[in-house]
């Protein structure tokens, strides 16, 4: 036995020590003789099998890295970093704040906490953060309905609800975001609808008789640079994340902005205004859609959050290290990336693929 399979040999010990041990801990009446270090006798039977499982799984190990994996995997990760990671939970969320008692907008930050409900047995509760900020306006969308304009084409008249305690020249109406929540083939047909089939917009306040032109349009939201639903390094493509969140996530790109009410001067004490959004094109769908289908206050959410680890003991005979969200022993929470490590002597490490180590573009900075 060479001393490249005692090494496979010992790592693979060390895991299922530290594993048995802890899924000991866990479900202690299922599984309480794999934990060896407790009190009492150790059970020879479990060190018996721990060993040969161990060699078994330590000359796999050796024989899948004799195909040099650490090449491809290196590479992946320098390229594509974000292909080598499990892809987080994502949703969309609505807000539903206390509009009529606002008085200005308010804004929620990216990267807000959002709880979900209690699942399962133990009532976990889902951590999620925003992925972009989000305005949220003293305004309500109250009704969207489908009709036939005056000269026959299709018309979808949007109305707004507004707190009366508003002083809209200080509330920035310069963007709207709103977001199709149906089904993927109307939520689509709706997309279209609003972003390339528009006519004409036309405004109508309380106390004029008639609808005044409105120079505004609908613009395609999750493109920008800042709309990422998972963090960028910067060392990929941008548009393979793009195409990756488009197969993994749709509903990120069902986000439509209302533009150009920025240059409308709303009377004090508005209650309501609407715009009438002709289409260039009949909307030819069976499906018609309401207020129910198109929600205001909307932004996606993903299942990642920022939590330490339990601290490492540095072992110069090993080079791998398990590592545990740390006071997180439920068995959900898994690591994503590994944003910062910083030893004892705070000592920042630069991640090896930025090239940033001091080996490298920062060989002339070390001390």
């Amino acid at each position: 036995m060479d001393d490249l399979t005692l090494r496979y040999y010992d790592a693979e010990m060390r895991y299922l020590l530290e594993a048995g041990e802890e899924f000991a801990r866990a479900h202690p009446e299922q599984a309480a003789m794999l934990n060896l270090d407790k009190a009492g006798a150790r059970d020879p039977f479990v060190e018996r099998l721990f060993e040969g499982f161990a060699f078994l799984m330590g000359r796999m190990r050796e024989k899948l890295d004799d195909d040099l994996p650490e090449l491809t995997e290196g590479v992946v990760s320098l390229l594509w970093p974000h292909y080598l990671r499990t892809i987080p939970s994502m949703s969309v969320v609505e807000f539903t704040p206390d509009w009529p008692e606002m008085k200005e907008s308010m804004t929620i930050g990216k990267g807000f906490e959002v709880l979900s409900r209690p699942i399962g047995e133990k009532g976990t509760r889902c951590r999620y953060t925003t992925t972009k900020a989000i305005a949220l306006q003293p305004l309500s969308l109250e009704r969207v309905q489908l009709a036939t304009d005056t000269d026959g084409r299709s018309v979808i008249t949007l109305r707004f609800t507004c707190s009366q305690l508003t002083d809209w020249r200080r509330v920035d109406l310069s963007h709207i975001p709103l977001y199709c929540n149906a089904d993927a083939p109307l939520a689509c047909a709706m997309h279209e609808a609003f972003t390339l089939n528009v006519a004409r917009m036309w405004l109508r306040i309380p106390d004029e008789v008639d609808r005044r032109p409105l120079d505004g349009y609908f613009s395609a939201l999750g493109f920008g640079e800042d709309d990422g639903l998972w963090p960028e390094d910067g060392r990929s493509f941008r548009g393979y994340q793009l195409l990756l969140e488009y197969v993994t996530f749709r509903e990120k790109f069902m986000f439509i902005d209302l533009r150009g009410l920025e240059t409308v001067a709303f009377p004090a004490g508005l209650a309501w205004f609407e715009i009438d959004v002709v289409l260039a094109e009949r909307w030819e769908h069976d499906f018609r859609f309401s207020e129910k289908q198109l929600r205001l206050h909307c932004v996606p959410v993903i299942n990642l959050f920022p939590l330490e680890s339990d601290p490492l003991t540095i072992n110069s005979l090993q080079t791998e290290y398990p590592l545990r969200p740390m006071r997180v022993q439920d068995g959900h929470t898994e690591i994503y990336t590994v944003d910062s490590v910083i030893s004892s002597h705070q000592q920042v490490y630069a991640p090896f693929s930025s090239f940033r180590h001091k080996g490298g573009m920062m060989r002339h900075d070390a001390s």
